[in-house]
């Protein structure tokens, strides 16, 4: 079953859509770090109530936590150890460049566009992880409209919401998702390489987007979240016509984000597009698993749920799926 472009887009998170997400949970994959307590395994070691290991005693130990057991079997002083946990920070990057808008070459499609889908999956996310008292922070790549997040911090190309956990904080993210429509290109996007400079360490980040452009500044950012010790996963979202072209004949083609125009033999062209297409589709998935990254291809007439799944890492013999 798919679902129309007004079912998944108005609103984003209606009641229907967040019974939907009752049995679904984010988690980390990897260690997370943070100041506050909360679910996901850390490697910073601390006080609580679970054992992690135990360390020889040094001067200025609490004597509290001295295995007094261990002393009287060994006459060596050991201080017991336990795990810390701390809360996740999710960090969605979604790309809201001018490329998103594209749903089907069909005229009045009720098919979703990559923009509807990208959003939905940002904001379910960003539910789930408020909904388990994590945080979420979310930056958008291009795109215009009210940037209505008093909290957010904006350019003309970036606005970026801090991280945060109320449902307030939710509230003001989906809004900003709700009312941005997809504008600008890929040179108005120096933030999704940026981004990496000024983040900490050890946050799952969510990269939505087409992924369409030159993929090595895609890379090379995936490269610089993963050296900070981030857990990455690329969301890469295409519609049917660009995974798998049916028209044929001559058509005119214009670039959504430089508007260039041309006429072009779909017919003579159709199979080098394929396996062109193919061909980055698989750099970027080998890249990615190289570097210790996830990479998912979502197509926008997938059902909702299955594609968000993917997303969270719960499909565990999730393929590629190109034609």
């Amino acid at each position: 079953m798919t679902i129309s472009r007004t079912e998944i887009a108005n609103p984003l998170l209606d009641p229907l859509t967040l019974k939907s997400l009752g049995g679904l949970f984010v988690i980390a994959e990897t260690l997370v770090s943070g100041l506050h307590h909360g679910r996901h395994a850390s490697p910073d070691r601390g006080i609580s109530t679970e054992f992690y290991d135990y360390r020889a005693y040094a001067s200025g130990d609490d004597l509290r936590h001295v295995d007094w057991k261990h002393y009287g079997r060994t006459d060596r002083l050991y201080v017991r150890r336990y795990r810390h946990f701390a809360d996740l920070t999710v960090h969605l990057v979604v790309d809201a460049s001018a490329s998103m808008s594209f749903a089907s070459v069909e005229p009045n499609t009720a098919m979703p566009s990559k923009w509807d889908v990208a959003r939905w999956l940002a904001a379910a996310t960003a539910y789930l992880t408020s909904r388990q008292a994590d945080r979420i922070a979310l930056s958008l790549a291009g795109g215009t409209g009210p940037m209505i997040d008093e909290s957010s911090t904006t350019s003309d190309s970036a606005c970026v919401v801090a991280p945060g956990r109320s449902w307030d904080h939710l509230k003001r993210i989906v809004s900003l998702l709700e009312h941005t429509t997809p504008a600008g290109t890929l040179h108005e996007r120096p933030h999704l390489a940026a981004s990496g400079m000024t983040i900490p360490t050890r946050q799952k980040m969510i990269i939505l987007g087409d992924f369409l452009d030159d993929p090595q500044q895609l890379l090379d950012t995936v490269n610089l979240y993963r050296l900070r010790e981030n857990e990455v996963t690329l969301a890469q979202i295409l519609t049917d016509d660009e995974l798998d072209p049916s028209f044929g004949g001559i058509a005119r083609i214009e670039d959504t984000e430089s508007h260039t125009k041309r006429h072009v033999n779909v017919d003579a062209v159709q199979q080098r597009y394929r396996t062109q297409l193919r061909n980055h589709i698989e750099s970027i998935h080998t890249v990615a698993h190289t570097l210790g990254a996830r990479h998912c291809l979502i197509r926008t007439s997938e059902p909702p749920l299955q594609a968000l799944r993917r997303v969270l890492g719960l499909e565990l013999h999730a393929t590629l799926n190109i034609p």
